[in-house]
């Protein structure tokens, strides 16, 4: 199983999602039980390649079959969001998370939209939600600060990213 993993991520990286898709029907022929780490290849793969609806299909399909997608897979749909520059979607996704899941958001998914709107040039937004992280209980790591520094120096407050040094 480890090794048909591993080969469908390589499949995905070459943009050849088909393939790992093809890979995943050999797992169901061959009976071995699914879990989420396929799941989370493919979808990362439609991500990787700028397929981010299919990915979202994907999602909508795996949950309709009765898998609980997990922190990963959410993770890998608010890449996906930040990479096409839809910040908008990737808040709302997080807002949906936090209220709607069993489990809270990282700060790796913090750290993603976070990255995205300093990105943007939209550091306003990012600076409010590092405040929240911190209401969250959520620590902030030497991402969140590289990113909200870089953000301070592209926006002309380079001055100001010292306060966020400590």
């Amino acid at each position: 199983m480890h090794s048909v993993g591993i080969l469908a991520n390589c499949y995905c990286h070459l943009g050849r999602v088909d393939f790992g898709f093809s890979l995943l029907a050999k797992i169901l022929k061959l009976g071995y039980p699914l879990d989420s780490v396929i799941f989370n290849t493919l979808i990362n793969g439609y991500v990787h390649c700028d397929k981010l609806p299919q990915a979202a299909h994907l999602l909508n399909k795996i949950v309709k079959l009765g898998f609980q997608p997990d922190l990963i897979m959410y993770n890998t749909i608010v890449k996906g969001l930040c990479r096409i520059g839809d910040n908008a979607s990737a808040l709302a996704f997080l807002k949906k998370m936090q209220f709607g899941c069993h489990f809270k958001p990282d700060i790796v998914i913090y750290n993603t939209i976070i990255d995205s709107l300093c990105k943007d040039r939209l550091l306003q937004e990012a600076l409010d939600l590092f405040s929240s992280t911190k209401s969250e209980g959520i620590k902030p790591n030497v991402v969140t600060y590289t990113s909200l520094v870089r953000g301070l120096y592209n926006s002309g407050c380079g001055d100001d990213s010292s306060a966020y040094a400590d």
